[in-house]
């Protein structure tokens, strides 16, 4: 028996003692009471208690209600007894787990209760991710559950929102943050994710569509699935209120959301937190901000270097033509949609010198016709920056399609004049 595994056995068999011994079956309905759908029985818990074996993910949640409930009780006899928080049982789990794992010859576990505690289905994260580092830096900052790191955080909001126009890389940044959290083990009780379609070609995703997804992913049946969409958000609440009291935060990613209405019933309340991007500022709801910008000229031209080498393809093209690539970068508008589309159809022709490709887009009246290419990205949205131009223009008012109009006249008349 290791190091950590004996000191979480000595620990659960001293809160176990000064709880006054209660009876296994005691112990096993304390669990089928809260997760009927866990597999616990007499000789799983007696194995915790010799040592014989070491709580896994799976029983992670139950683990902390039996050291809740044992220290609640060893309370009441024994006001010697000295209790221990969440945090210590969670890193007493998380040494013991990551010691058995080790000694199995398994991966090592560098967080308690593995991330995998909690359901997660975040999509895969974006492949060539480049720059946004102080961007970044801050959404983490903001993203960690926990006490707030400095006087400007507010330790009761609990959103942050991504909002900046179409194509500019809200999705791949917020994929990549929530991957980062899930990689160092932050959210216990799981990562959910959703695009709410508030920008896309059909129509925006139903709020009651989106909760069955949360519901099922948390264990409910379709034929358990309340009939409103009120009941079904009671029950979306009584589940992130369950994980709060468990000490079990959850991250939820909202994707291309619409307006504020659209997301404001899904979001969660601290310690959870939640992630949210949109082509608008959604001012209504109350979140720390990010307005994403364009790429930087060196980052725009790093992405692009990364799309031509995808697969190992050994593209030495921006490297070889660094000025034909900043002009490129440029003509793109450091858009990251613009520059992977371009990427694309430099990667379908090897030998075609950058500089050809920028004479392509040199005409402002046919650029946006160039910056397209014939697929799909990998939400089904088309790879041209007219087609997600095109779904914003949809949300416009009637003033501001009047303006949008007049001014895209201009230019054009501007244009034709050189």
């Amino acid at each position: 028996m290791g190091r950590h595994v004996d000191q979480l056995r000595t620990a659960l068999n001293t809160a176990y003692e000064a709880a006054g011994r209660p009876t296994l079956s005691r112990l096993v309905r304390l669990g089928l009471e809260q997760f009927p759908q866990e597999k616990i029985s007499d000789s799983t818990i007696s194995n915790w208690l010799l040592g014989r074996a070491t709580p896994g993910p799976s029983h992670a949640r139950y683990f902390f209600v039996l050291t809740d409930f044992l220290q609640h009780q060893a309370k009441l006899k024994d006001n010697t007894y000295r209790s221990q928080p969440r945090s210590g049982w969670q890193k007493l789990l998380a040494d013991a787990q990551a010691e058995r794992n080790r000694g199995r010859g398994g991966r090592h576990l560098a967080s308690a209760v593995a991330v995998e505690t909690g359901p997660v289905t975040l999509p895969a994260a974006p492949a060539g991710f480049t720059g946004r580092t102080e961007v970044l830096h801050d959404i983490m900052k903001w993203l960690r559950p926990g006490l707030p790191t400095s006087p400007n955080e507010d330790p009761a909001l609990a959103v942050i929102a991504v909002a900046g126009m179409g194509g500019v890389g809200k999705t791949a940044l917020a994929l990549h943050a929530a991957h980062q959290a899930r990689a160092r083990g932050w959210f216990t009780g799981g990562i959910l994710s959703a695009d709410l379609r508030g920008y896309s070609p059909g129509p925006p995703a139903e709020i009651s569509t989106i909760v069955d997804l949360f519901l099922l992913r948390f264990g409910f049946k379709n034929s358990d699935l309340p009939a409103s969409t009120e009941q079904k958000l009671d029950a979306w609440r009584t589940i992130t209120g369950q994980l709060a009291a468990e000490g079990r935060p959850l991250l939820v990613v909202l994707d291309n959301v619409h307006t504020a209405g659209q997301a404001a019933q899904l979001l969660p309340s601290s310690p959870h937190r939640a992630l949210i991007t949109s082509r608008q500022m959604l001012s209504a709801v109350l979140a720390y901000r990010i307005g994403l910008g364009p790429l930087t000229p060196d980052d725009a031209v790093a992405l692009l270097d990364k799309a031509l080498r995808t697969g190992g393809s050994g593209d030495e093209r921006v490297t070889d033509q660094r000025a034909d690539a900043l002009r490129l970068a440029e003509l793109c508008g450091h858009l990251p949609l613009a520059l992977r589309i371009i990427a694309a159809l430099l990667r379908d022709d090897r030998r075609r010198p950058l500089t050809n490709q920028a004479d392509d887009l040199a005409d402002a009246r046919t650029r946006l016709q160039a910056m397209q290419y014939d697929d799909v990205d990998d939400q089904g949205r088309p790879l041209a920056v007219d087609a997600s131009i095109d779904l914003s223009y949809r949300h416009l008012s009637a003033a501001q399609v009047r303006a949008f109009r007049l001014r895209s006249h201009l230019i054009w008349r501007a244009c034709g004049s050189r």
